[in-house]
Formats: C-alpha cells, structure tokens, sequence
C-alpha cells in the first residue's frame, strides 16, 4: 500500500470517526424528514359497522319496515275499493261513476303523496345522522391521525392500489365507539 493510500485512508477514518460525533449533533439540531404516511378508510363501513351507526340503522330498518306493512295494507285496501269501484261501474249512471272514480283518483294520488314524504322523512332522517356522526368523528380521527403520524387519510374507494395495513377503518370504529361511549 503506498504512502498516499495511507494517508488517504487515514482521512477516510478521520472523516467517519468526525461524522460520527458530527451527524449525531447535526440530526438533533435538524428533523429529520420521513415521507407523509398515507391511510385509507373506507367511509360506509366507519358509519354502519360504529355503534352510533348499527343503532341509527336499526331504527331506520324498524321505521322502514312499518312503512313497507303499512304501504301493503294501504294497497291491499285499494285494490279492493278499485275493484268495488269497478263492479259498480256496470250498474250506476256515467255521471255519478266518473265522480265516484275522480275521488278514488284523488285519494291515491293523496296517499302516494304522504308515504313518498314518509319516506323522504326517514331519508333525510338518515342523512342528519351521517352528518352527526361525521361531525363526531371528525376530531376522533384527526387525534388518530396525530396518535398515528397520519398525514393524509383516503377514502378507500378512491384507492387504486395499496398494502392492507394501510386501512385504519377498524382502527378508526375502535377509537370513535370509545370516545362516543364515554
């Protein structure tokens, strides 16, 4: 080995015995800097697989399915007046019939009226809860986020590609049905 490798190694040595005590100094005065964690969740499971969802749900079934039974009755009762109405068209004047059948026609067009606002009722009543729950949850995940070192979280539909430790939907229903518990 020549004189100027030895002593070209010899700096090599000094410079990473330097850097030792140097890049330590230098990494405390300095952050360092990682790549912004990204998470998915997926946003219709945070709502109805959380607690505050699942009841919420079960009241809208409950209401939806009295007004399915009630709708079948309503309809079971006019089918059978339409059928009535039907028959007495073979045996009442023209007159008295046409009037007979523009009032069924009003009354139909009435009840459809108010199971559709029945309906829409229970929609909207769906809806105020999302936006309750959303308002809720929303500073449970930003604390997850802070907890986790989450930069940016997705909604996992809008993701094309990504490893299954990236969602945190169980994490998330985990931490909002704690915190809405209490």
């Amino acid at each position: 080995m020549g004189v100027a490798r030895l002593i070209a190694s010899g700096f090599l040595a000094f410079e990473i015995g330097i850097a030792g005590f140097v890049y330590p100094a230098i990494s405390q005065t300095y952050p360092v800097f990682r790549e912004p964690t990204v998470a998915s969740i997926d946003q219709e499971r945070l709502f109805s697989e959380s607690n505050f969802g699942k009841q919420i749900l079960q009241e809208i079934e409950t209401v939806s399915r009295a007004l399915s039974l009630e709708n079948r009755e309503i309809e079971a009762k006019l089918t059978a007046e339409e059928k009535s109405l039907a028959e007495l068209r073979k045996t009442e004047l023209p007159e008295i019939f046409k009037q007979k059948a523009a009032e069924f026609d009003r009354r139909v067009k009435q009840i459809r009226a108010e199971q559709d606002q029945k309906f829409a009722n229970i929609r909207t009543t769906l809806d105020t809860a999302r936006q309750t729950f959303n308002t809720k949850a929303t500073p449970i995940l930003q604390q997850l986020m802070v907890d986790s070192g989450i930069v940016f979280i997705l909604d996992s539909s809008a993701i094309l590609m990504g490893q299954p430790n990236g969602d945190i939907t169980d994490q998330a229903i985990a931490r909002i049905d704690q915190e809405l518990e209490q």
